[in-house]
């Protein structure tokens, strides 16, 4: 007899990396450009009994700027048209974060993922926010990255009693 099958396992995501514009990987580290790139792993694992999956329906991506709350990046939940298939209910989406879009600033940004399957299951909170030991990437669902935008500012003074120097200018001739 057919039977209905139920998806009741949550489905999962990870970020795989950060890419400055260059290419180079700076998770756990800083950046000097306004975009990076996140690379990310969508699941939807078979439930216990072997059962087929529902699939994936789509992720989110989360960011913290400073310390801040969480906040969804572009205000919406990612398709899997926007990704690529890696077969096995696997996807793989490749995505431009702009902080300039985002009303950003220098500072230290948290980003989280967050996958939907197709029976409802969000991937629960505390697997998004797991960081496991490091700030880096590296297959965790969430990583760190640390936006350094602004220019350095010299300041220079002609004061030199305030750069330790008291000698008259002319003894420095």
């Amino acid at each position: 007899s057919d039977g209905i099958l139920i998806d009741m396992r949550e489905p999962t995501s990870s970020v795989d990396v950060l890419r400055n514009e260059a290419g180079t990987s700076v998770a756990g580290g800083y950046t000097t450009d306004n975009l990076l790139t996140l690379d990310v792993t969508i699941q939807d694992p078979i439930p216990t009994g072997g059962v087929a999956a529902s699939g994936i329906k789509g992720f989110e991506i989360w960011y913290s700027a400073n310390g801040a709350g969480y906040v969804k990046y572009q205000g919406r939940t990612f398709t899997l048209a926007e990704g690529t298939s890696l077969g096995s209910n696997q996807y793989r989406f490749t995505g431009v974060f702009d902080i300039t879009a985002e009303g950003g600033s220098d500072g230290l940004y948290k980003f989280v993922t967050r996958a939907i399957d197709n029976a409802g299951n969000y991937e629960p909170w505390e697997n998004a926010l797991d960081y496991g030991d490091q700030d880096g990437c590296g297959g965790l669902t969430a990583c760190s990255v640390t936006f350094d935008l602004a220019a350095p500012v010299i300041v220079q003074t002609s004061d030199r009693s305030e750069c330790g120097n008291t000698a008259p200018n002319d003894a420095l001739s």
